[in-house]
C-alpha cells in the first residue's frame, strides 16, 4: 500500500468527519465495537496520547474538579455517613500507627496558638497558606512551612528516593 501524502491524509480525515456528523449513531455503535474487541489497544493508545498531552490532561483534571467539587464532597459525606464504624477504625489504626506524628501535629498547633511559633511564608515558592514540613518528628518545633503542593511533593520524591509507597502527605 503506497504512503498518503499529508494533503491526501488531511482530505480523508475531513471525509471522515462529515461522515461521523451525519452518522453519529452508527459511528458510535462501531467504536464501541471496536473499543470491546481491541481494549489494550485502546488503553495503551490512551495513555500514548495522556504521556504526550500531560498539561491538557491536567488543565482538564482542574476543571473538572472544580465543577465538581461540591457534588463529591457530598458523596464523600454519605460514604462517611453510612460507615461511620469503618472510619473510626480506620482513624483509629492510623492514629496508633502515627502515634509520633499526631504528637508533634499537636505540638505544632500549641505552639502557634501561644505564640510560641509563628507561620512563614512557603520556603520553595513564597505561597501565604502553608503547612508545617518536618524533617525529623524527634524536634516537633524544627518545621519548614511549605504549601501544600511543595509538601505534597517533597514527600513524593522521599518516598520515591527510599523506596516507600503510600500517600506522602
Amino acid at each position: 500500500m503506497p504512503e498518503w501524502s499529508e494533503e491526501k491524509r488531511a482530505q480523508q480525515r475531513e471525509r471522515s468527519r462529515r461522515w461521523r456528523a451525519r452518522h453519529l449513531d452508527k459511528a458510535r455503535e462501531l467504536g464501541r465495537k471496536w473499543y470491546h474487541e481491541n481494549k489494550e489497544q485502546a488503553y495503551a493508545t490512551s495513555q500514548r496520547w495522556r504521556s504526550k498531552n500531560k498539561e491538557t490532561v491536567l488543565e482538564y483534571n482542574r476543571k473538572w474538579d472544580a465543577a465538581h467539587r461540591e457534588e463529591r464532597a457530598q458523596a464523600a459525606a454519605s460514604r462517611r455517613a453510612v460507615n461511620k464504624e469503618k472510619v473510626a477504625e480506620y482513624n483509629r489504626e492510623y492514629r496508633d500507627a502515627h502515634r509520633l506524628q499526631f504528637r508533634v501535629y499537636k505540638a505544632v498547633g500549641r505552639a502557634l496558638k501561644s505564640g510560641a511559633l509563628k507561620k512563614g511564608a512557603c520556603s520553595a515558592c513564597g505561597a501565604i497558606e502553608v503547612e508545617a514540613h518536618h524533617e525529623d518528628y524527634s524536634r516537633p518545633l524544627d518545621v519548614t512551612w511549605l504549601c501544600r503542593s511543595h509538601h505534597k511533593r517533597g514527600h513524593s520524591e522521599r518516598l520515591s528516593r527510599v523506596g516507600g509507597a503510600g500517600r506522602g502527605t
